[in-house]
Order: C-alpha cells, then sequence, then structure tokens
C-alpha cells in the first residue's frame, strides 16, 4: 500500500515538472525553461551539480542492506 502511493507521489511530480517546462517553453521559449536555468545558475554555483551527483548516487548507487529486493513487485 505505502509502495503504491510512493509510486504515485513519484509519478504525479515528474509528471507535474514536465507539464510546467512545456508550458514555459511554449510560453517564454527556451532561456526559461528548467534545463536552461539550472545550467545557467550551475556556472555560478559549482555545487549545484556536485550535490545533483550527490542525490543520483544516494538514489541509484550501492543499496545494499535493509533494502531487501522481493521476487517480484506485489510485496
Amino acid at each position: 500500500m505505502i509502495r503504491t502511493i510512493t509510486r504515485i507521489i513519484i509519478l504525479s511530480t515528474v509528471v507535474l515538472w514536465i507539464a510546467y517546462d512545456i508550458f514555459v517553453y511554449l510560453i517564454y521559449g527556451n532561456p526559461a525553461t528548467e534545463s536552461a536555468v539550472i545550467a545557467t545558475i550551475s556556472f555560478y554555483h559549482p555545487y549545484i551539480p556536485f550535490l545533483a551527483g550527490l542525490l543520483c548516487g544516494h538514489l541509484f548507487f550501492d543499496m545494499r542492506e535493509p533494502l531487501d529486493w522481493p521476487k517480484d513487485e506485489t510485496k
């Protein structure tokens, strides 16, 4: 149950960011998109890409205990 709620929240957030980015691109053009803003800010504040890498490392790498991979997604 809680895994389903977590999945819904993650998917909703991703869809919202994509919809916002498309809206901003169509109304204000490429300089207002998320990727353009992040690239500009990252040039002046290089710790932002570092923190993004740290977050990706936290989310996707070296997941061992106590994480237990179930045999199927229903568990």
